[in-house]
Protein backbone atom coordinates (compact mmCIF):
# COMPACT_ATOMS: atom_id res chain seq x y z
CA UNK A 1 0.00 0.00 0.00
CA UNK A 2 1.35 3.39 -1.23
CA UNK A 3 1.54 6.83 1.09
CA UNK A 4 1.89 10.30 -0.63
CA UNK A 5 3.05 12.92 1.21
CA UNK A 6 1.63 16.24 0.39
CA UNK A 7 3.21 19.47 2.04
CA UNK A 8 0.35 21.99 3.54
CA UNK A 9 0.92 24.81 1.60
CA UNK A 10 0.21 22.56 -1.80
CA UNK A 11 -3.38 21.38 -0.19
CA UNK A 12 -4.15 25.43 0.89
CA UNK A 13 -2.76 26.53 -2.62
CA UNK A 14 -5.40 28.46 -4.50
CA UNK A 15 -4.83 29.85 -8.20
CA UNK A 16 -5.95 33.50 -8.29
CA UNK A 17 -9.08 32.02 -10.45
CA UNK A 18 -10.40 29.60 -7.91
CA UNK A 19 -10.07 32.54 -5.17
CA UNK A 20 -12.27 34.96 -7.74
CA UNK A 21 -14.11 32.08 -7.53
CA UNK A 22 -14.70 31.35 -4.21
CA UNK A 23 -14.76 35.72 -3.93
CA UNK A 24 -17.93 35.34 -5.52
CA UNK A 25 -19.79 32.25 -3.79
CA UNK A 26 -18.57 34.14 -0.43
CA UNK A 27 -20.38 37.82 -1.77
CA UNK A 28 -23.50 35.78 -3.49
CA UNK A 29 -24.09 33.41 0.29
CA UNK A 30 -23.54 36.47 2.22
CA UNK A 31 -26.08 38.58 0.06
CA UNK A 32 -28.64 35.69 0.36
CA UNK A 33 -28.26 35.08 4.04
CA UNK A 34 -29.09 38.63 4.83
CA UNK A 35 -32.09 39.10 2.60
CA UNK A 36 -33.42 35.72 4.46
CA UNK A 37 -32.56 37.55 7.90
CA UNK A 38 -34.06 40.55 6.92
CA UNK A 39 -37.51 38.34 5.74
CA UNK A 40 -37.53 36.56 8.40
CA UNK A 41 -37.27 39.84 11.05
CA UNK A 42 -39.82 41.73 9.38
CA UNK A 43 -42.56 39.15 9.76
CA UNK A 44 -43.97 39.07 13.09
CA UNK A 45 -43.95 43.01 13.81
CA UNK A 46 -47.49 44.21 15.33
CA UNK A 47 -48.86 40.54 16.01
CA UNK A 48 -47.20 37.76 18.33
CA UNK A 49 -43.57 37.24 16.77
CA UNK A 50 -42.77 32.92 15.82
CA UNK A 51 -40.40 31.88 18.04
CA UNK A 52 -39.39 29.71 15.24
CA UNK A 53 -38.69 32.62 13.11
CA UNK A 54 -36.62 34.47 16.23
CA UNK A 55 -34.39 31.45 16.56
CA UNK A 56 -33.49 31.11 12.79
CA UNK A 57 -32.72 35.27 13.27
CA UNK A 58 -30.26 34.40 15.49
CA UNK A 59 -28.87 31.13 13.89
CA UNK A 60 -28.17 33.51 11.30
CA UNK A 61 -26.08 35.86 13.16
CA UNK A 62 -23.27 33.39 13.17
CA UNK A 63 -22.86 32.70 9.29
CA UNK A 64 -23.07 36.51 8.74
CA UNK A 65 -20.50 37.40 10.61
CA UNK A 66 -17.91 34.98 9.05
CA UNK A 67 -18.94 35.89 5.72
CA UNK A 68 -18.21 39.61 6.73
CA UNK A 69 -15.12 38.79 7.57
CA UNK A 70 -14.51 36.76 4.99
CA UNK A 71 -15.86 39.98 2.74
CA UNK A 72 -13.35 42.66 4.42
CA UNK A 73 -10.53 40.44 4.02
CA UNK A 74 -10.87 40.27 0.11
CA UNK A 75 -11.47 43.95 -0.18
CA UNK A 76 -8.22 44.43 2.27
CA UNK A 77 -6.36 41.68 -0.11
CA UNK A 78 -7.47 43.53 -3.24
CA UNK A 79 -6.46 47.11 -2.35
CA UNK A 80 -2.76 45.71 -0.72
CA UNK A 81 -2.48 44.07 -4.51
CA UNK A 82 -3.50 47.73 -6.38
CA UNK A 83 -0.80 49.00 -3.44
Amino acid sequence: MGTSVVSPATTVAITGMDAGILGIVAIATLILLLVVREAVGSRGFGRREDPRMLFLSKVLTAPILALLAVFATIVVVKIWEVL
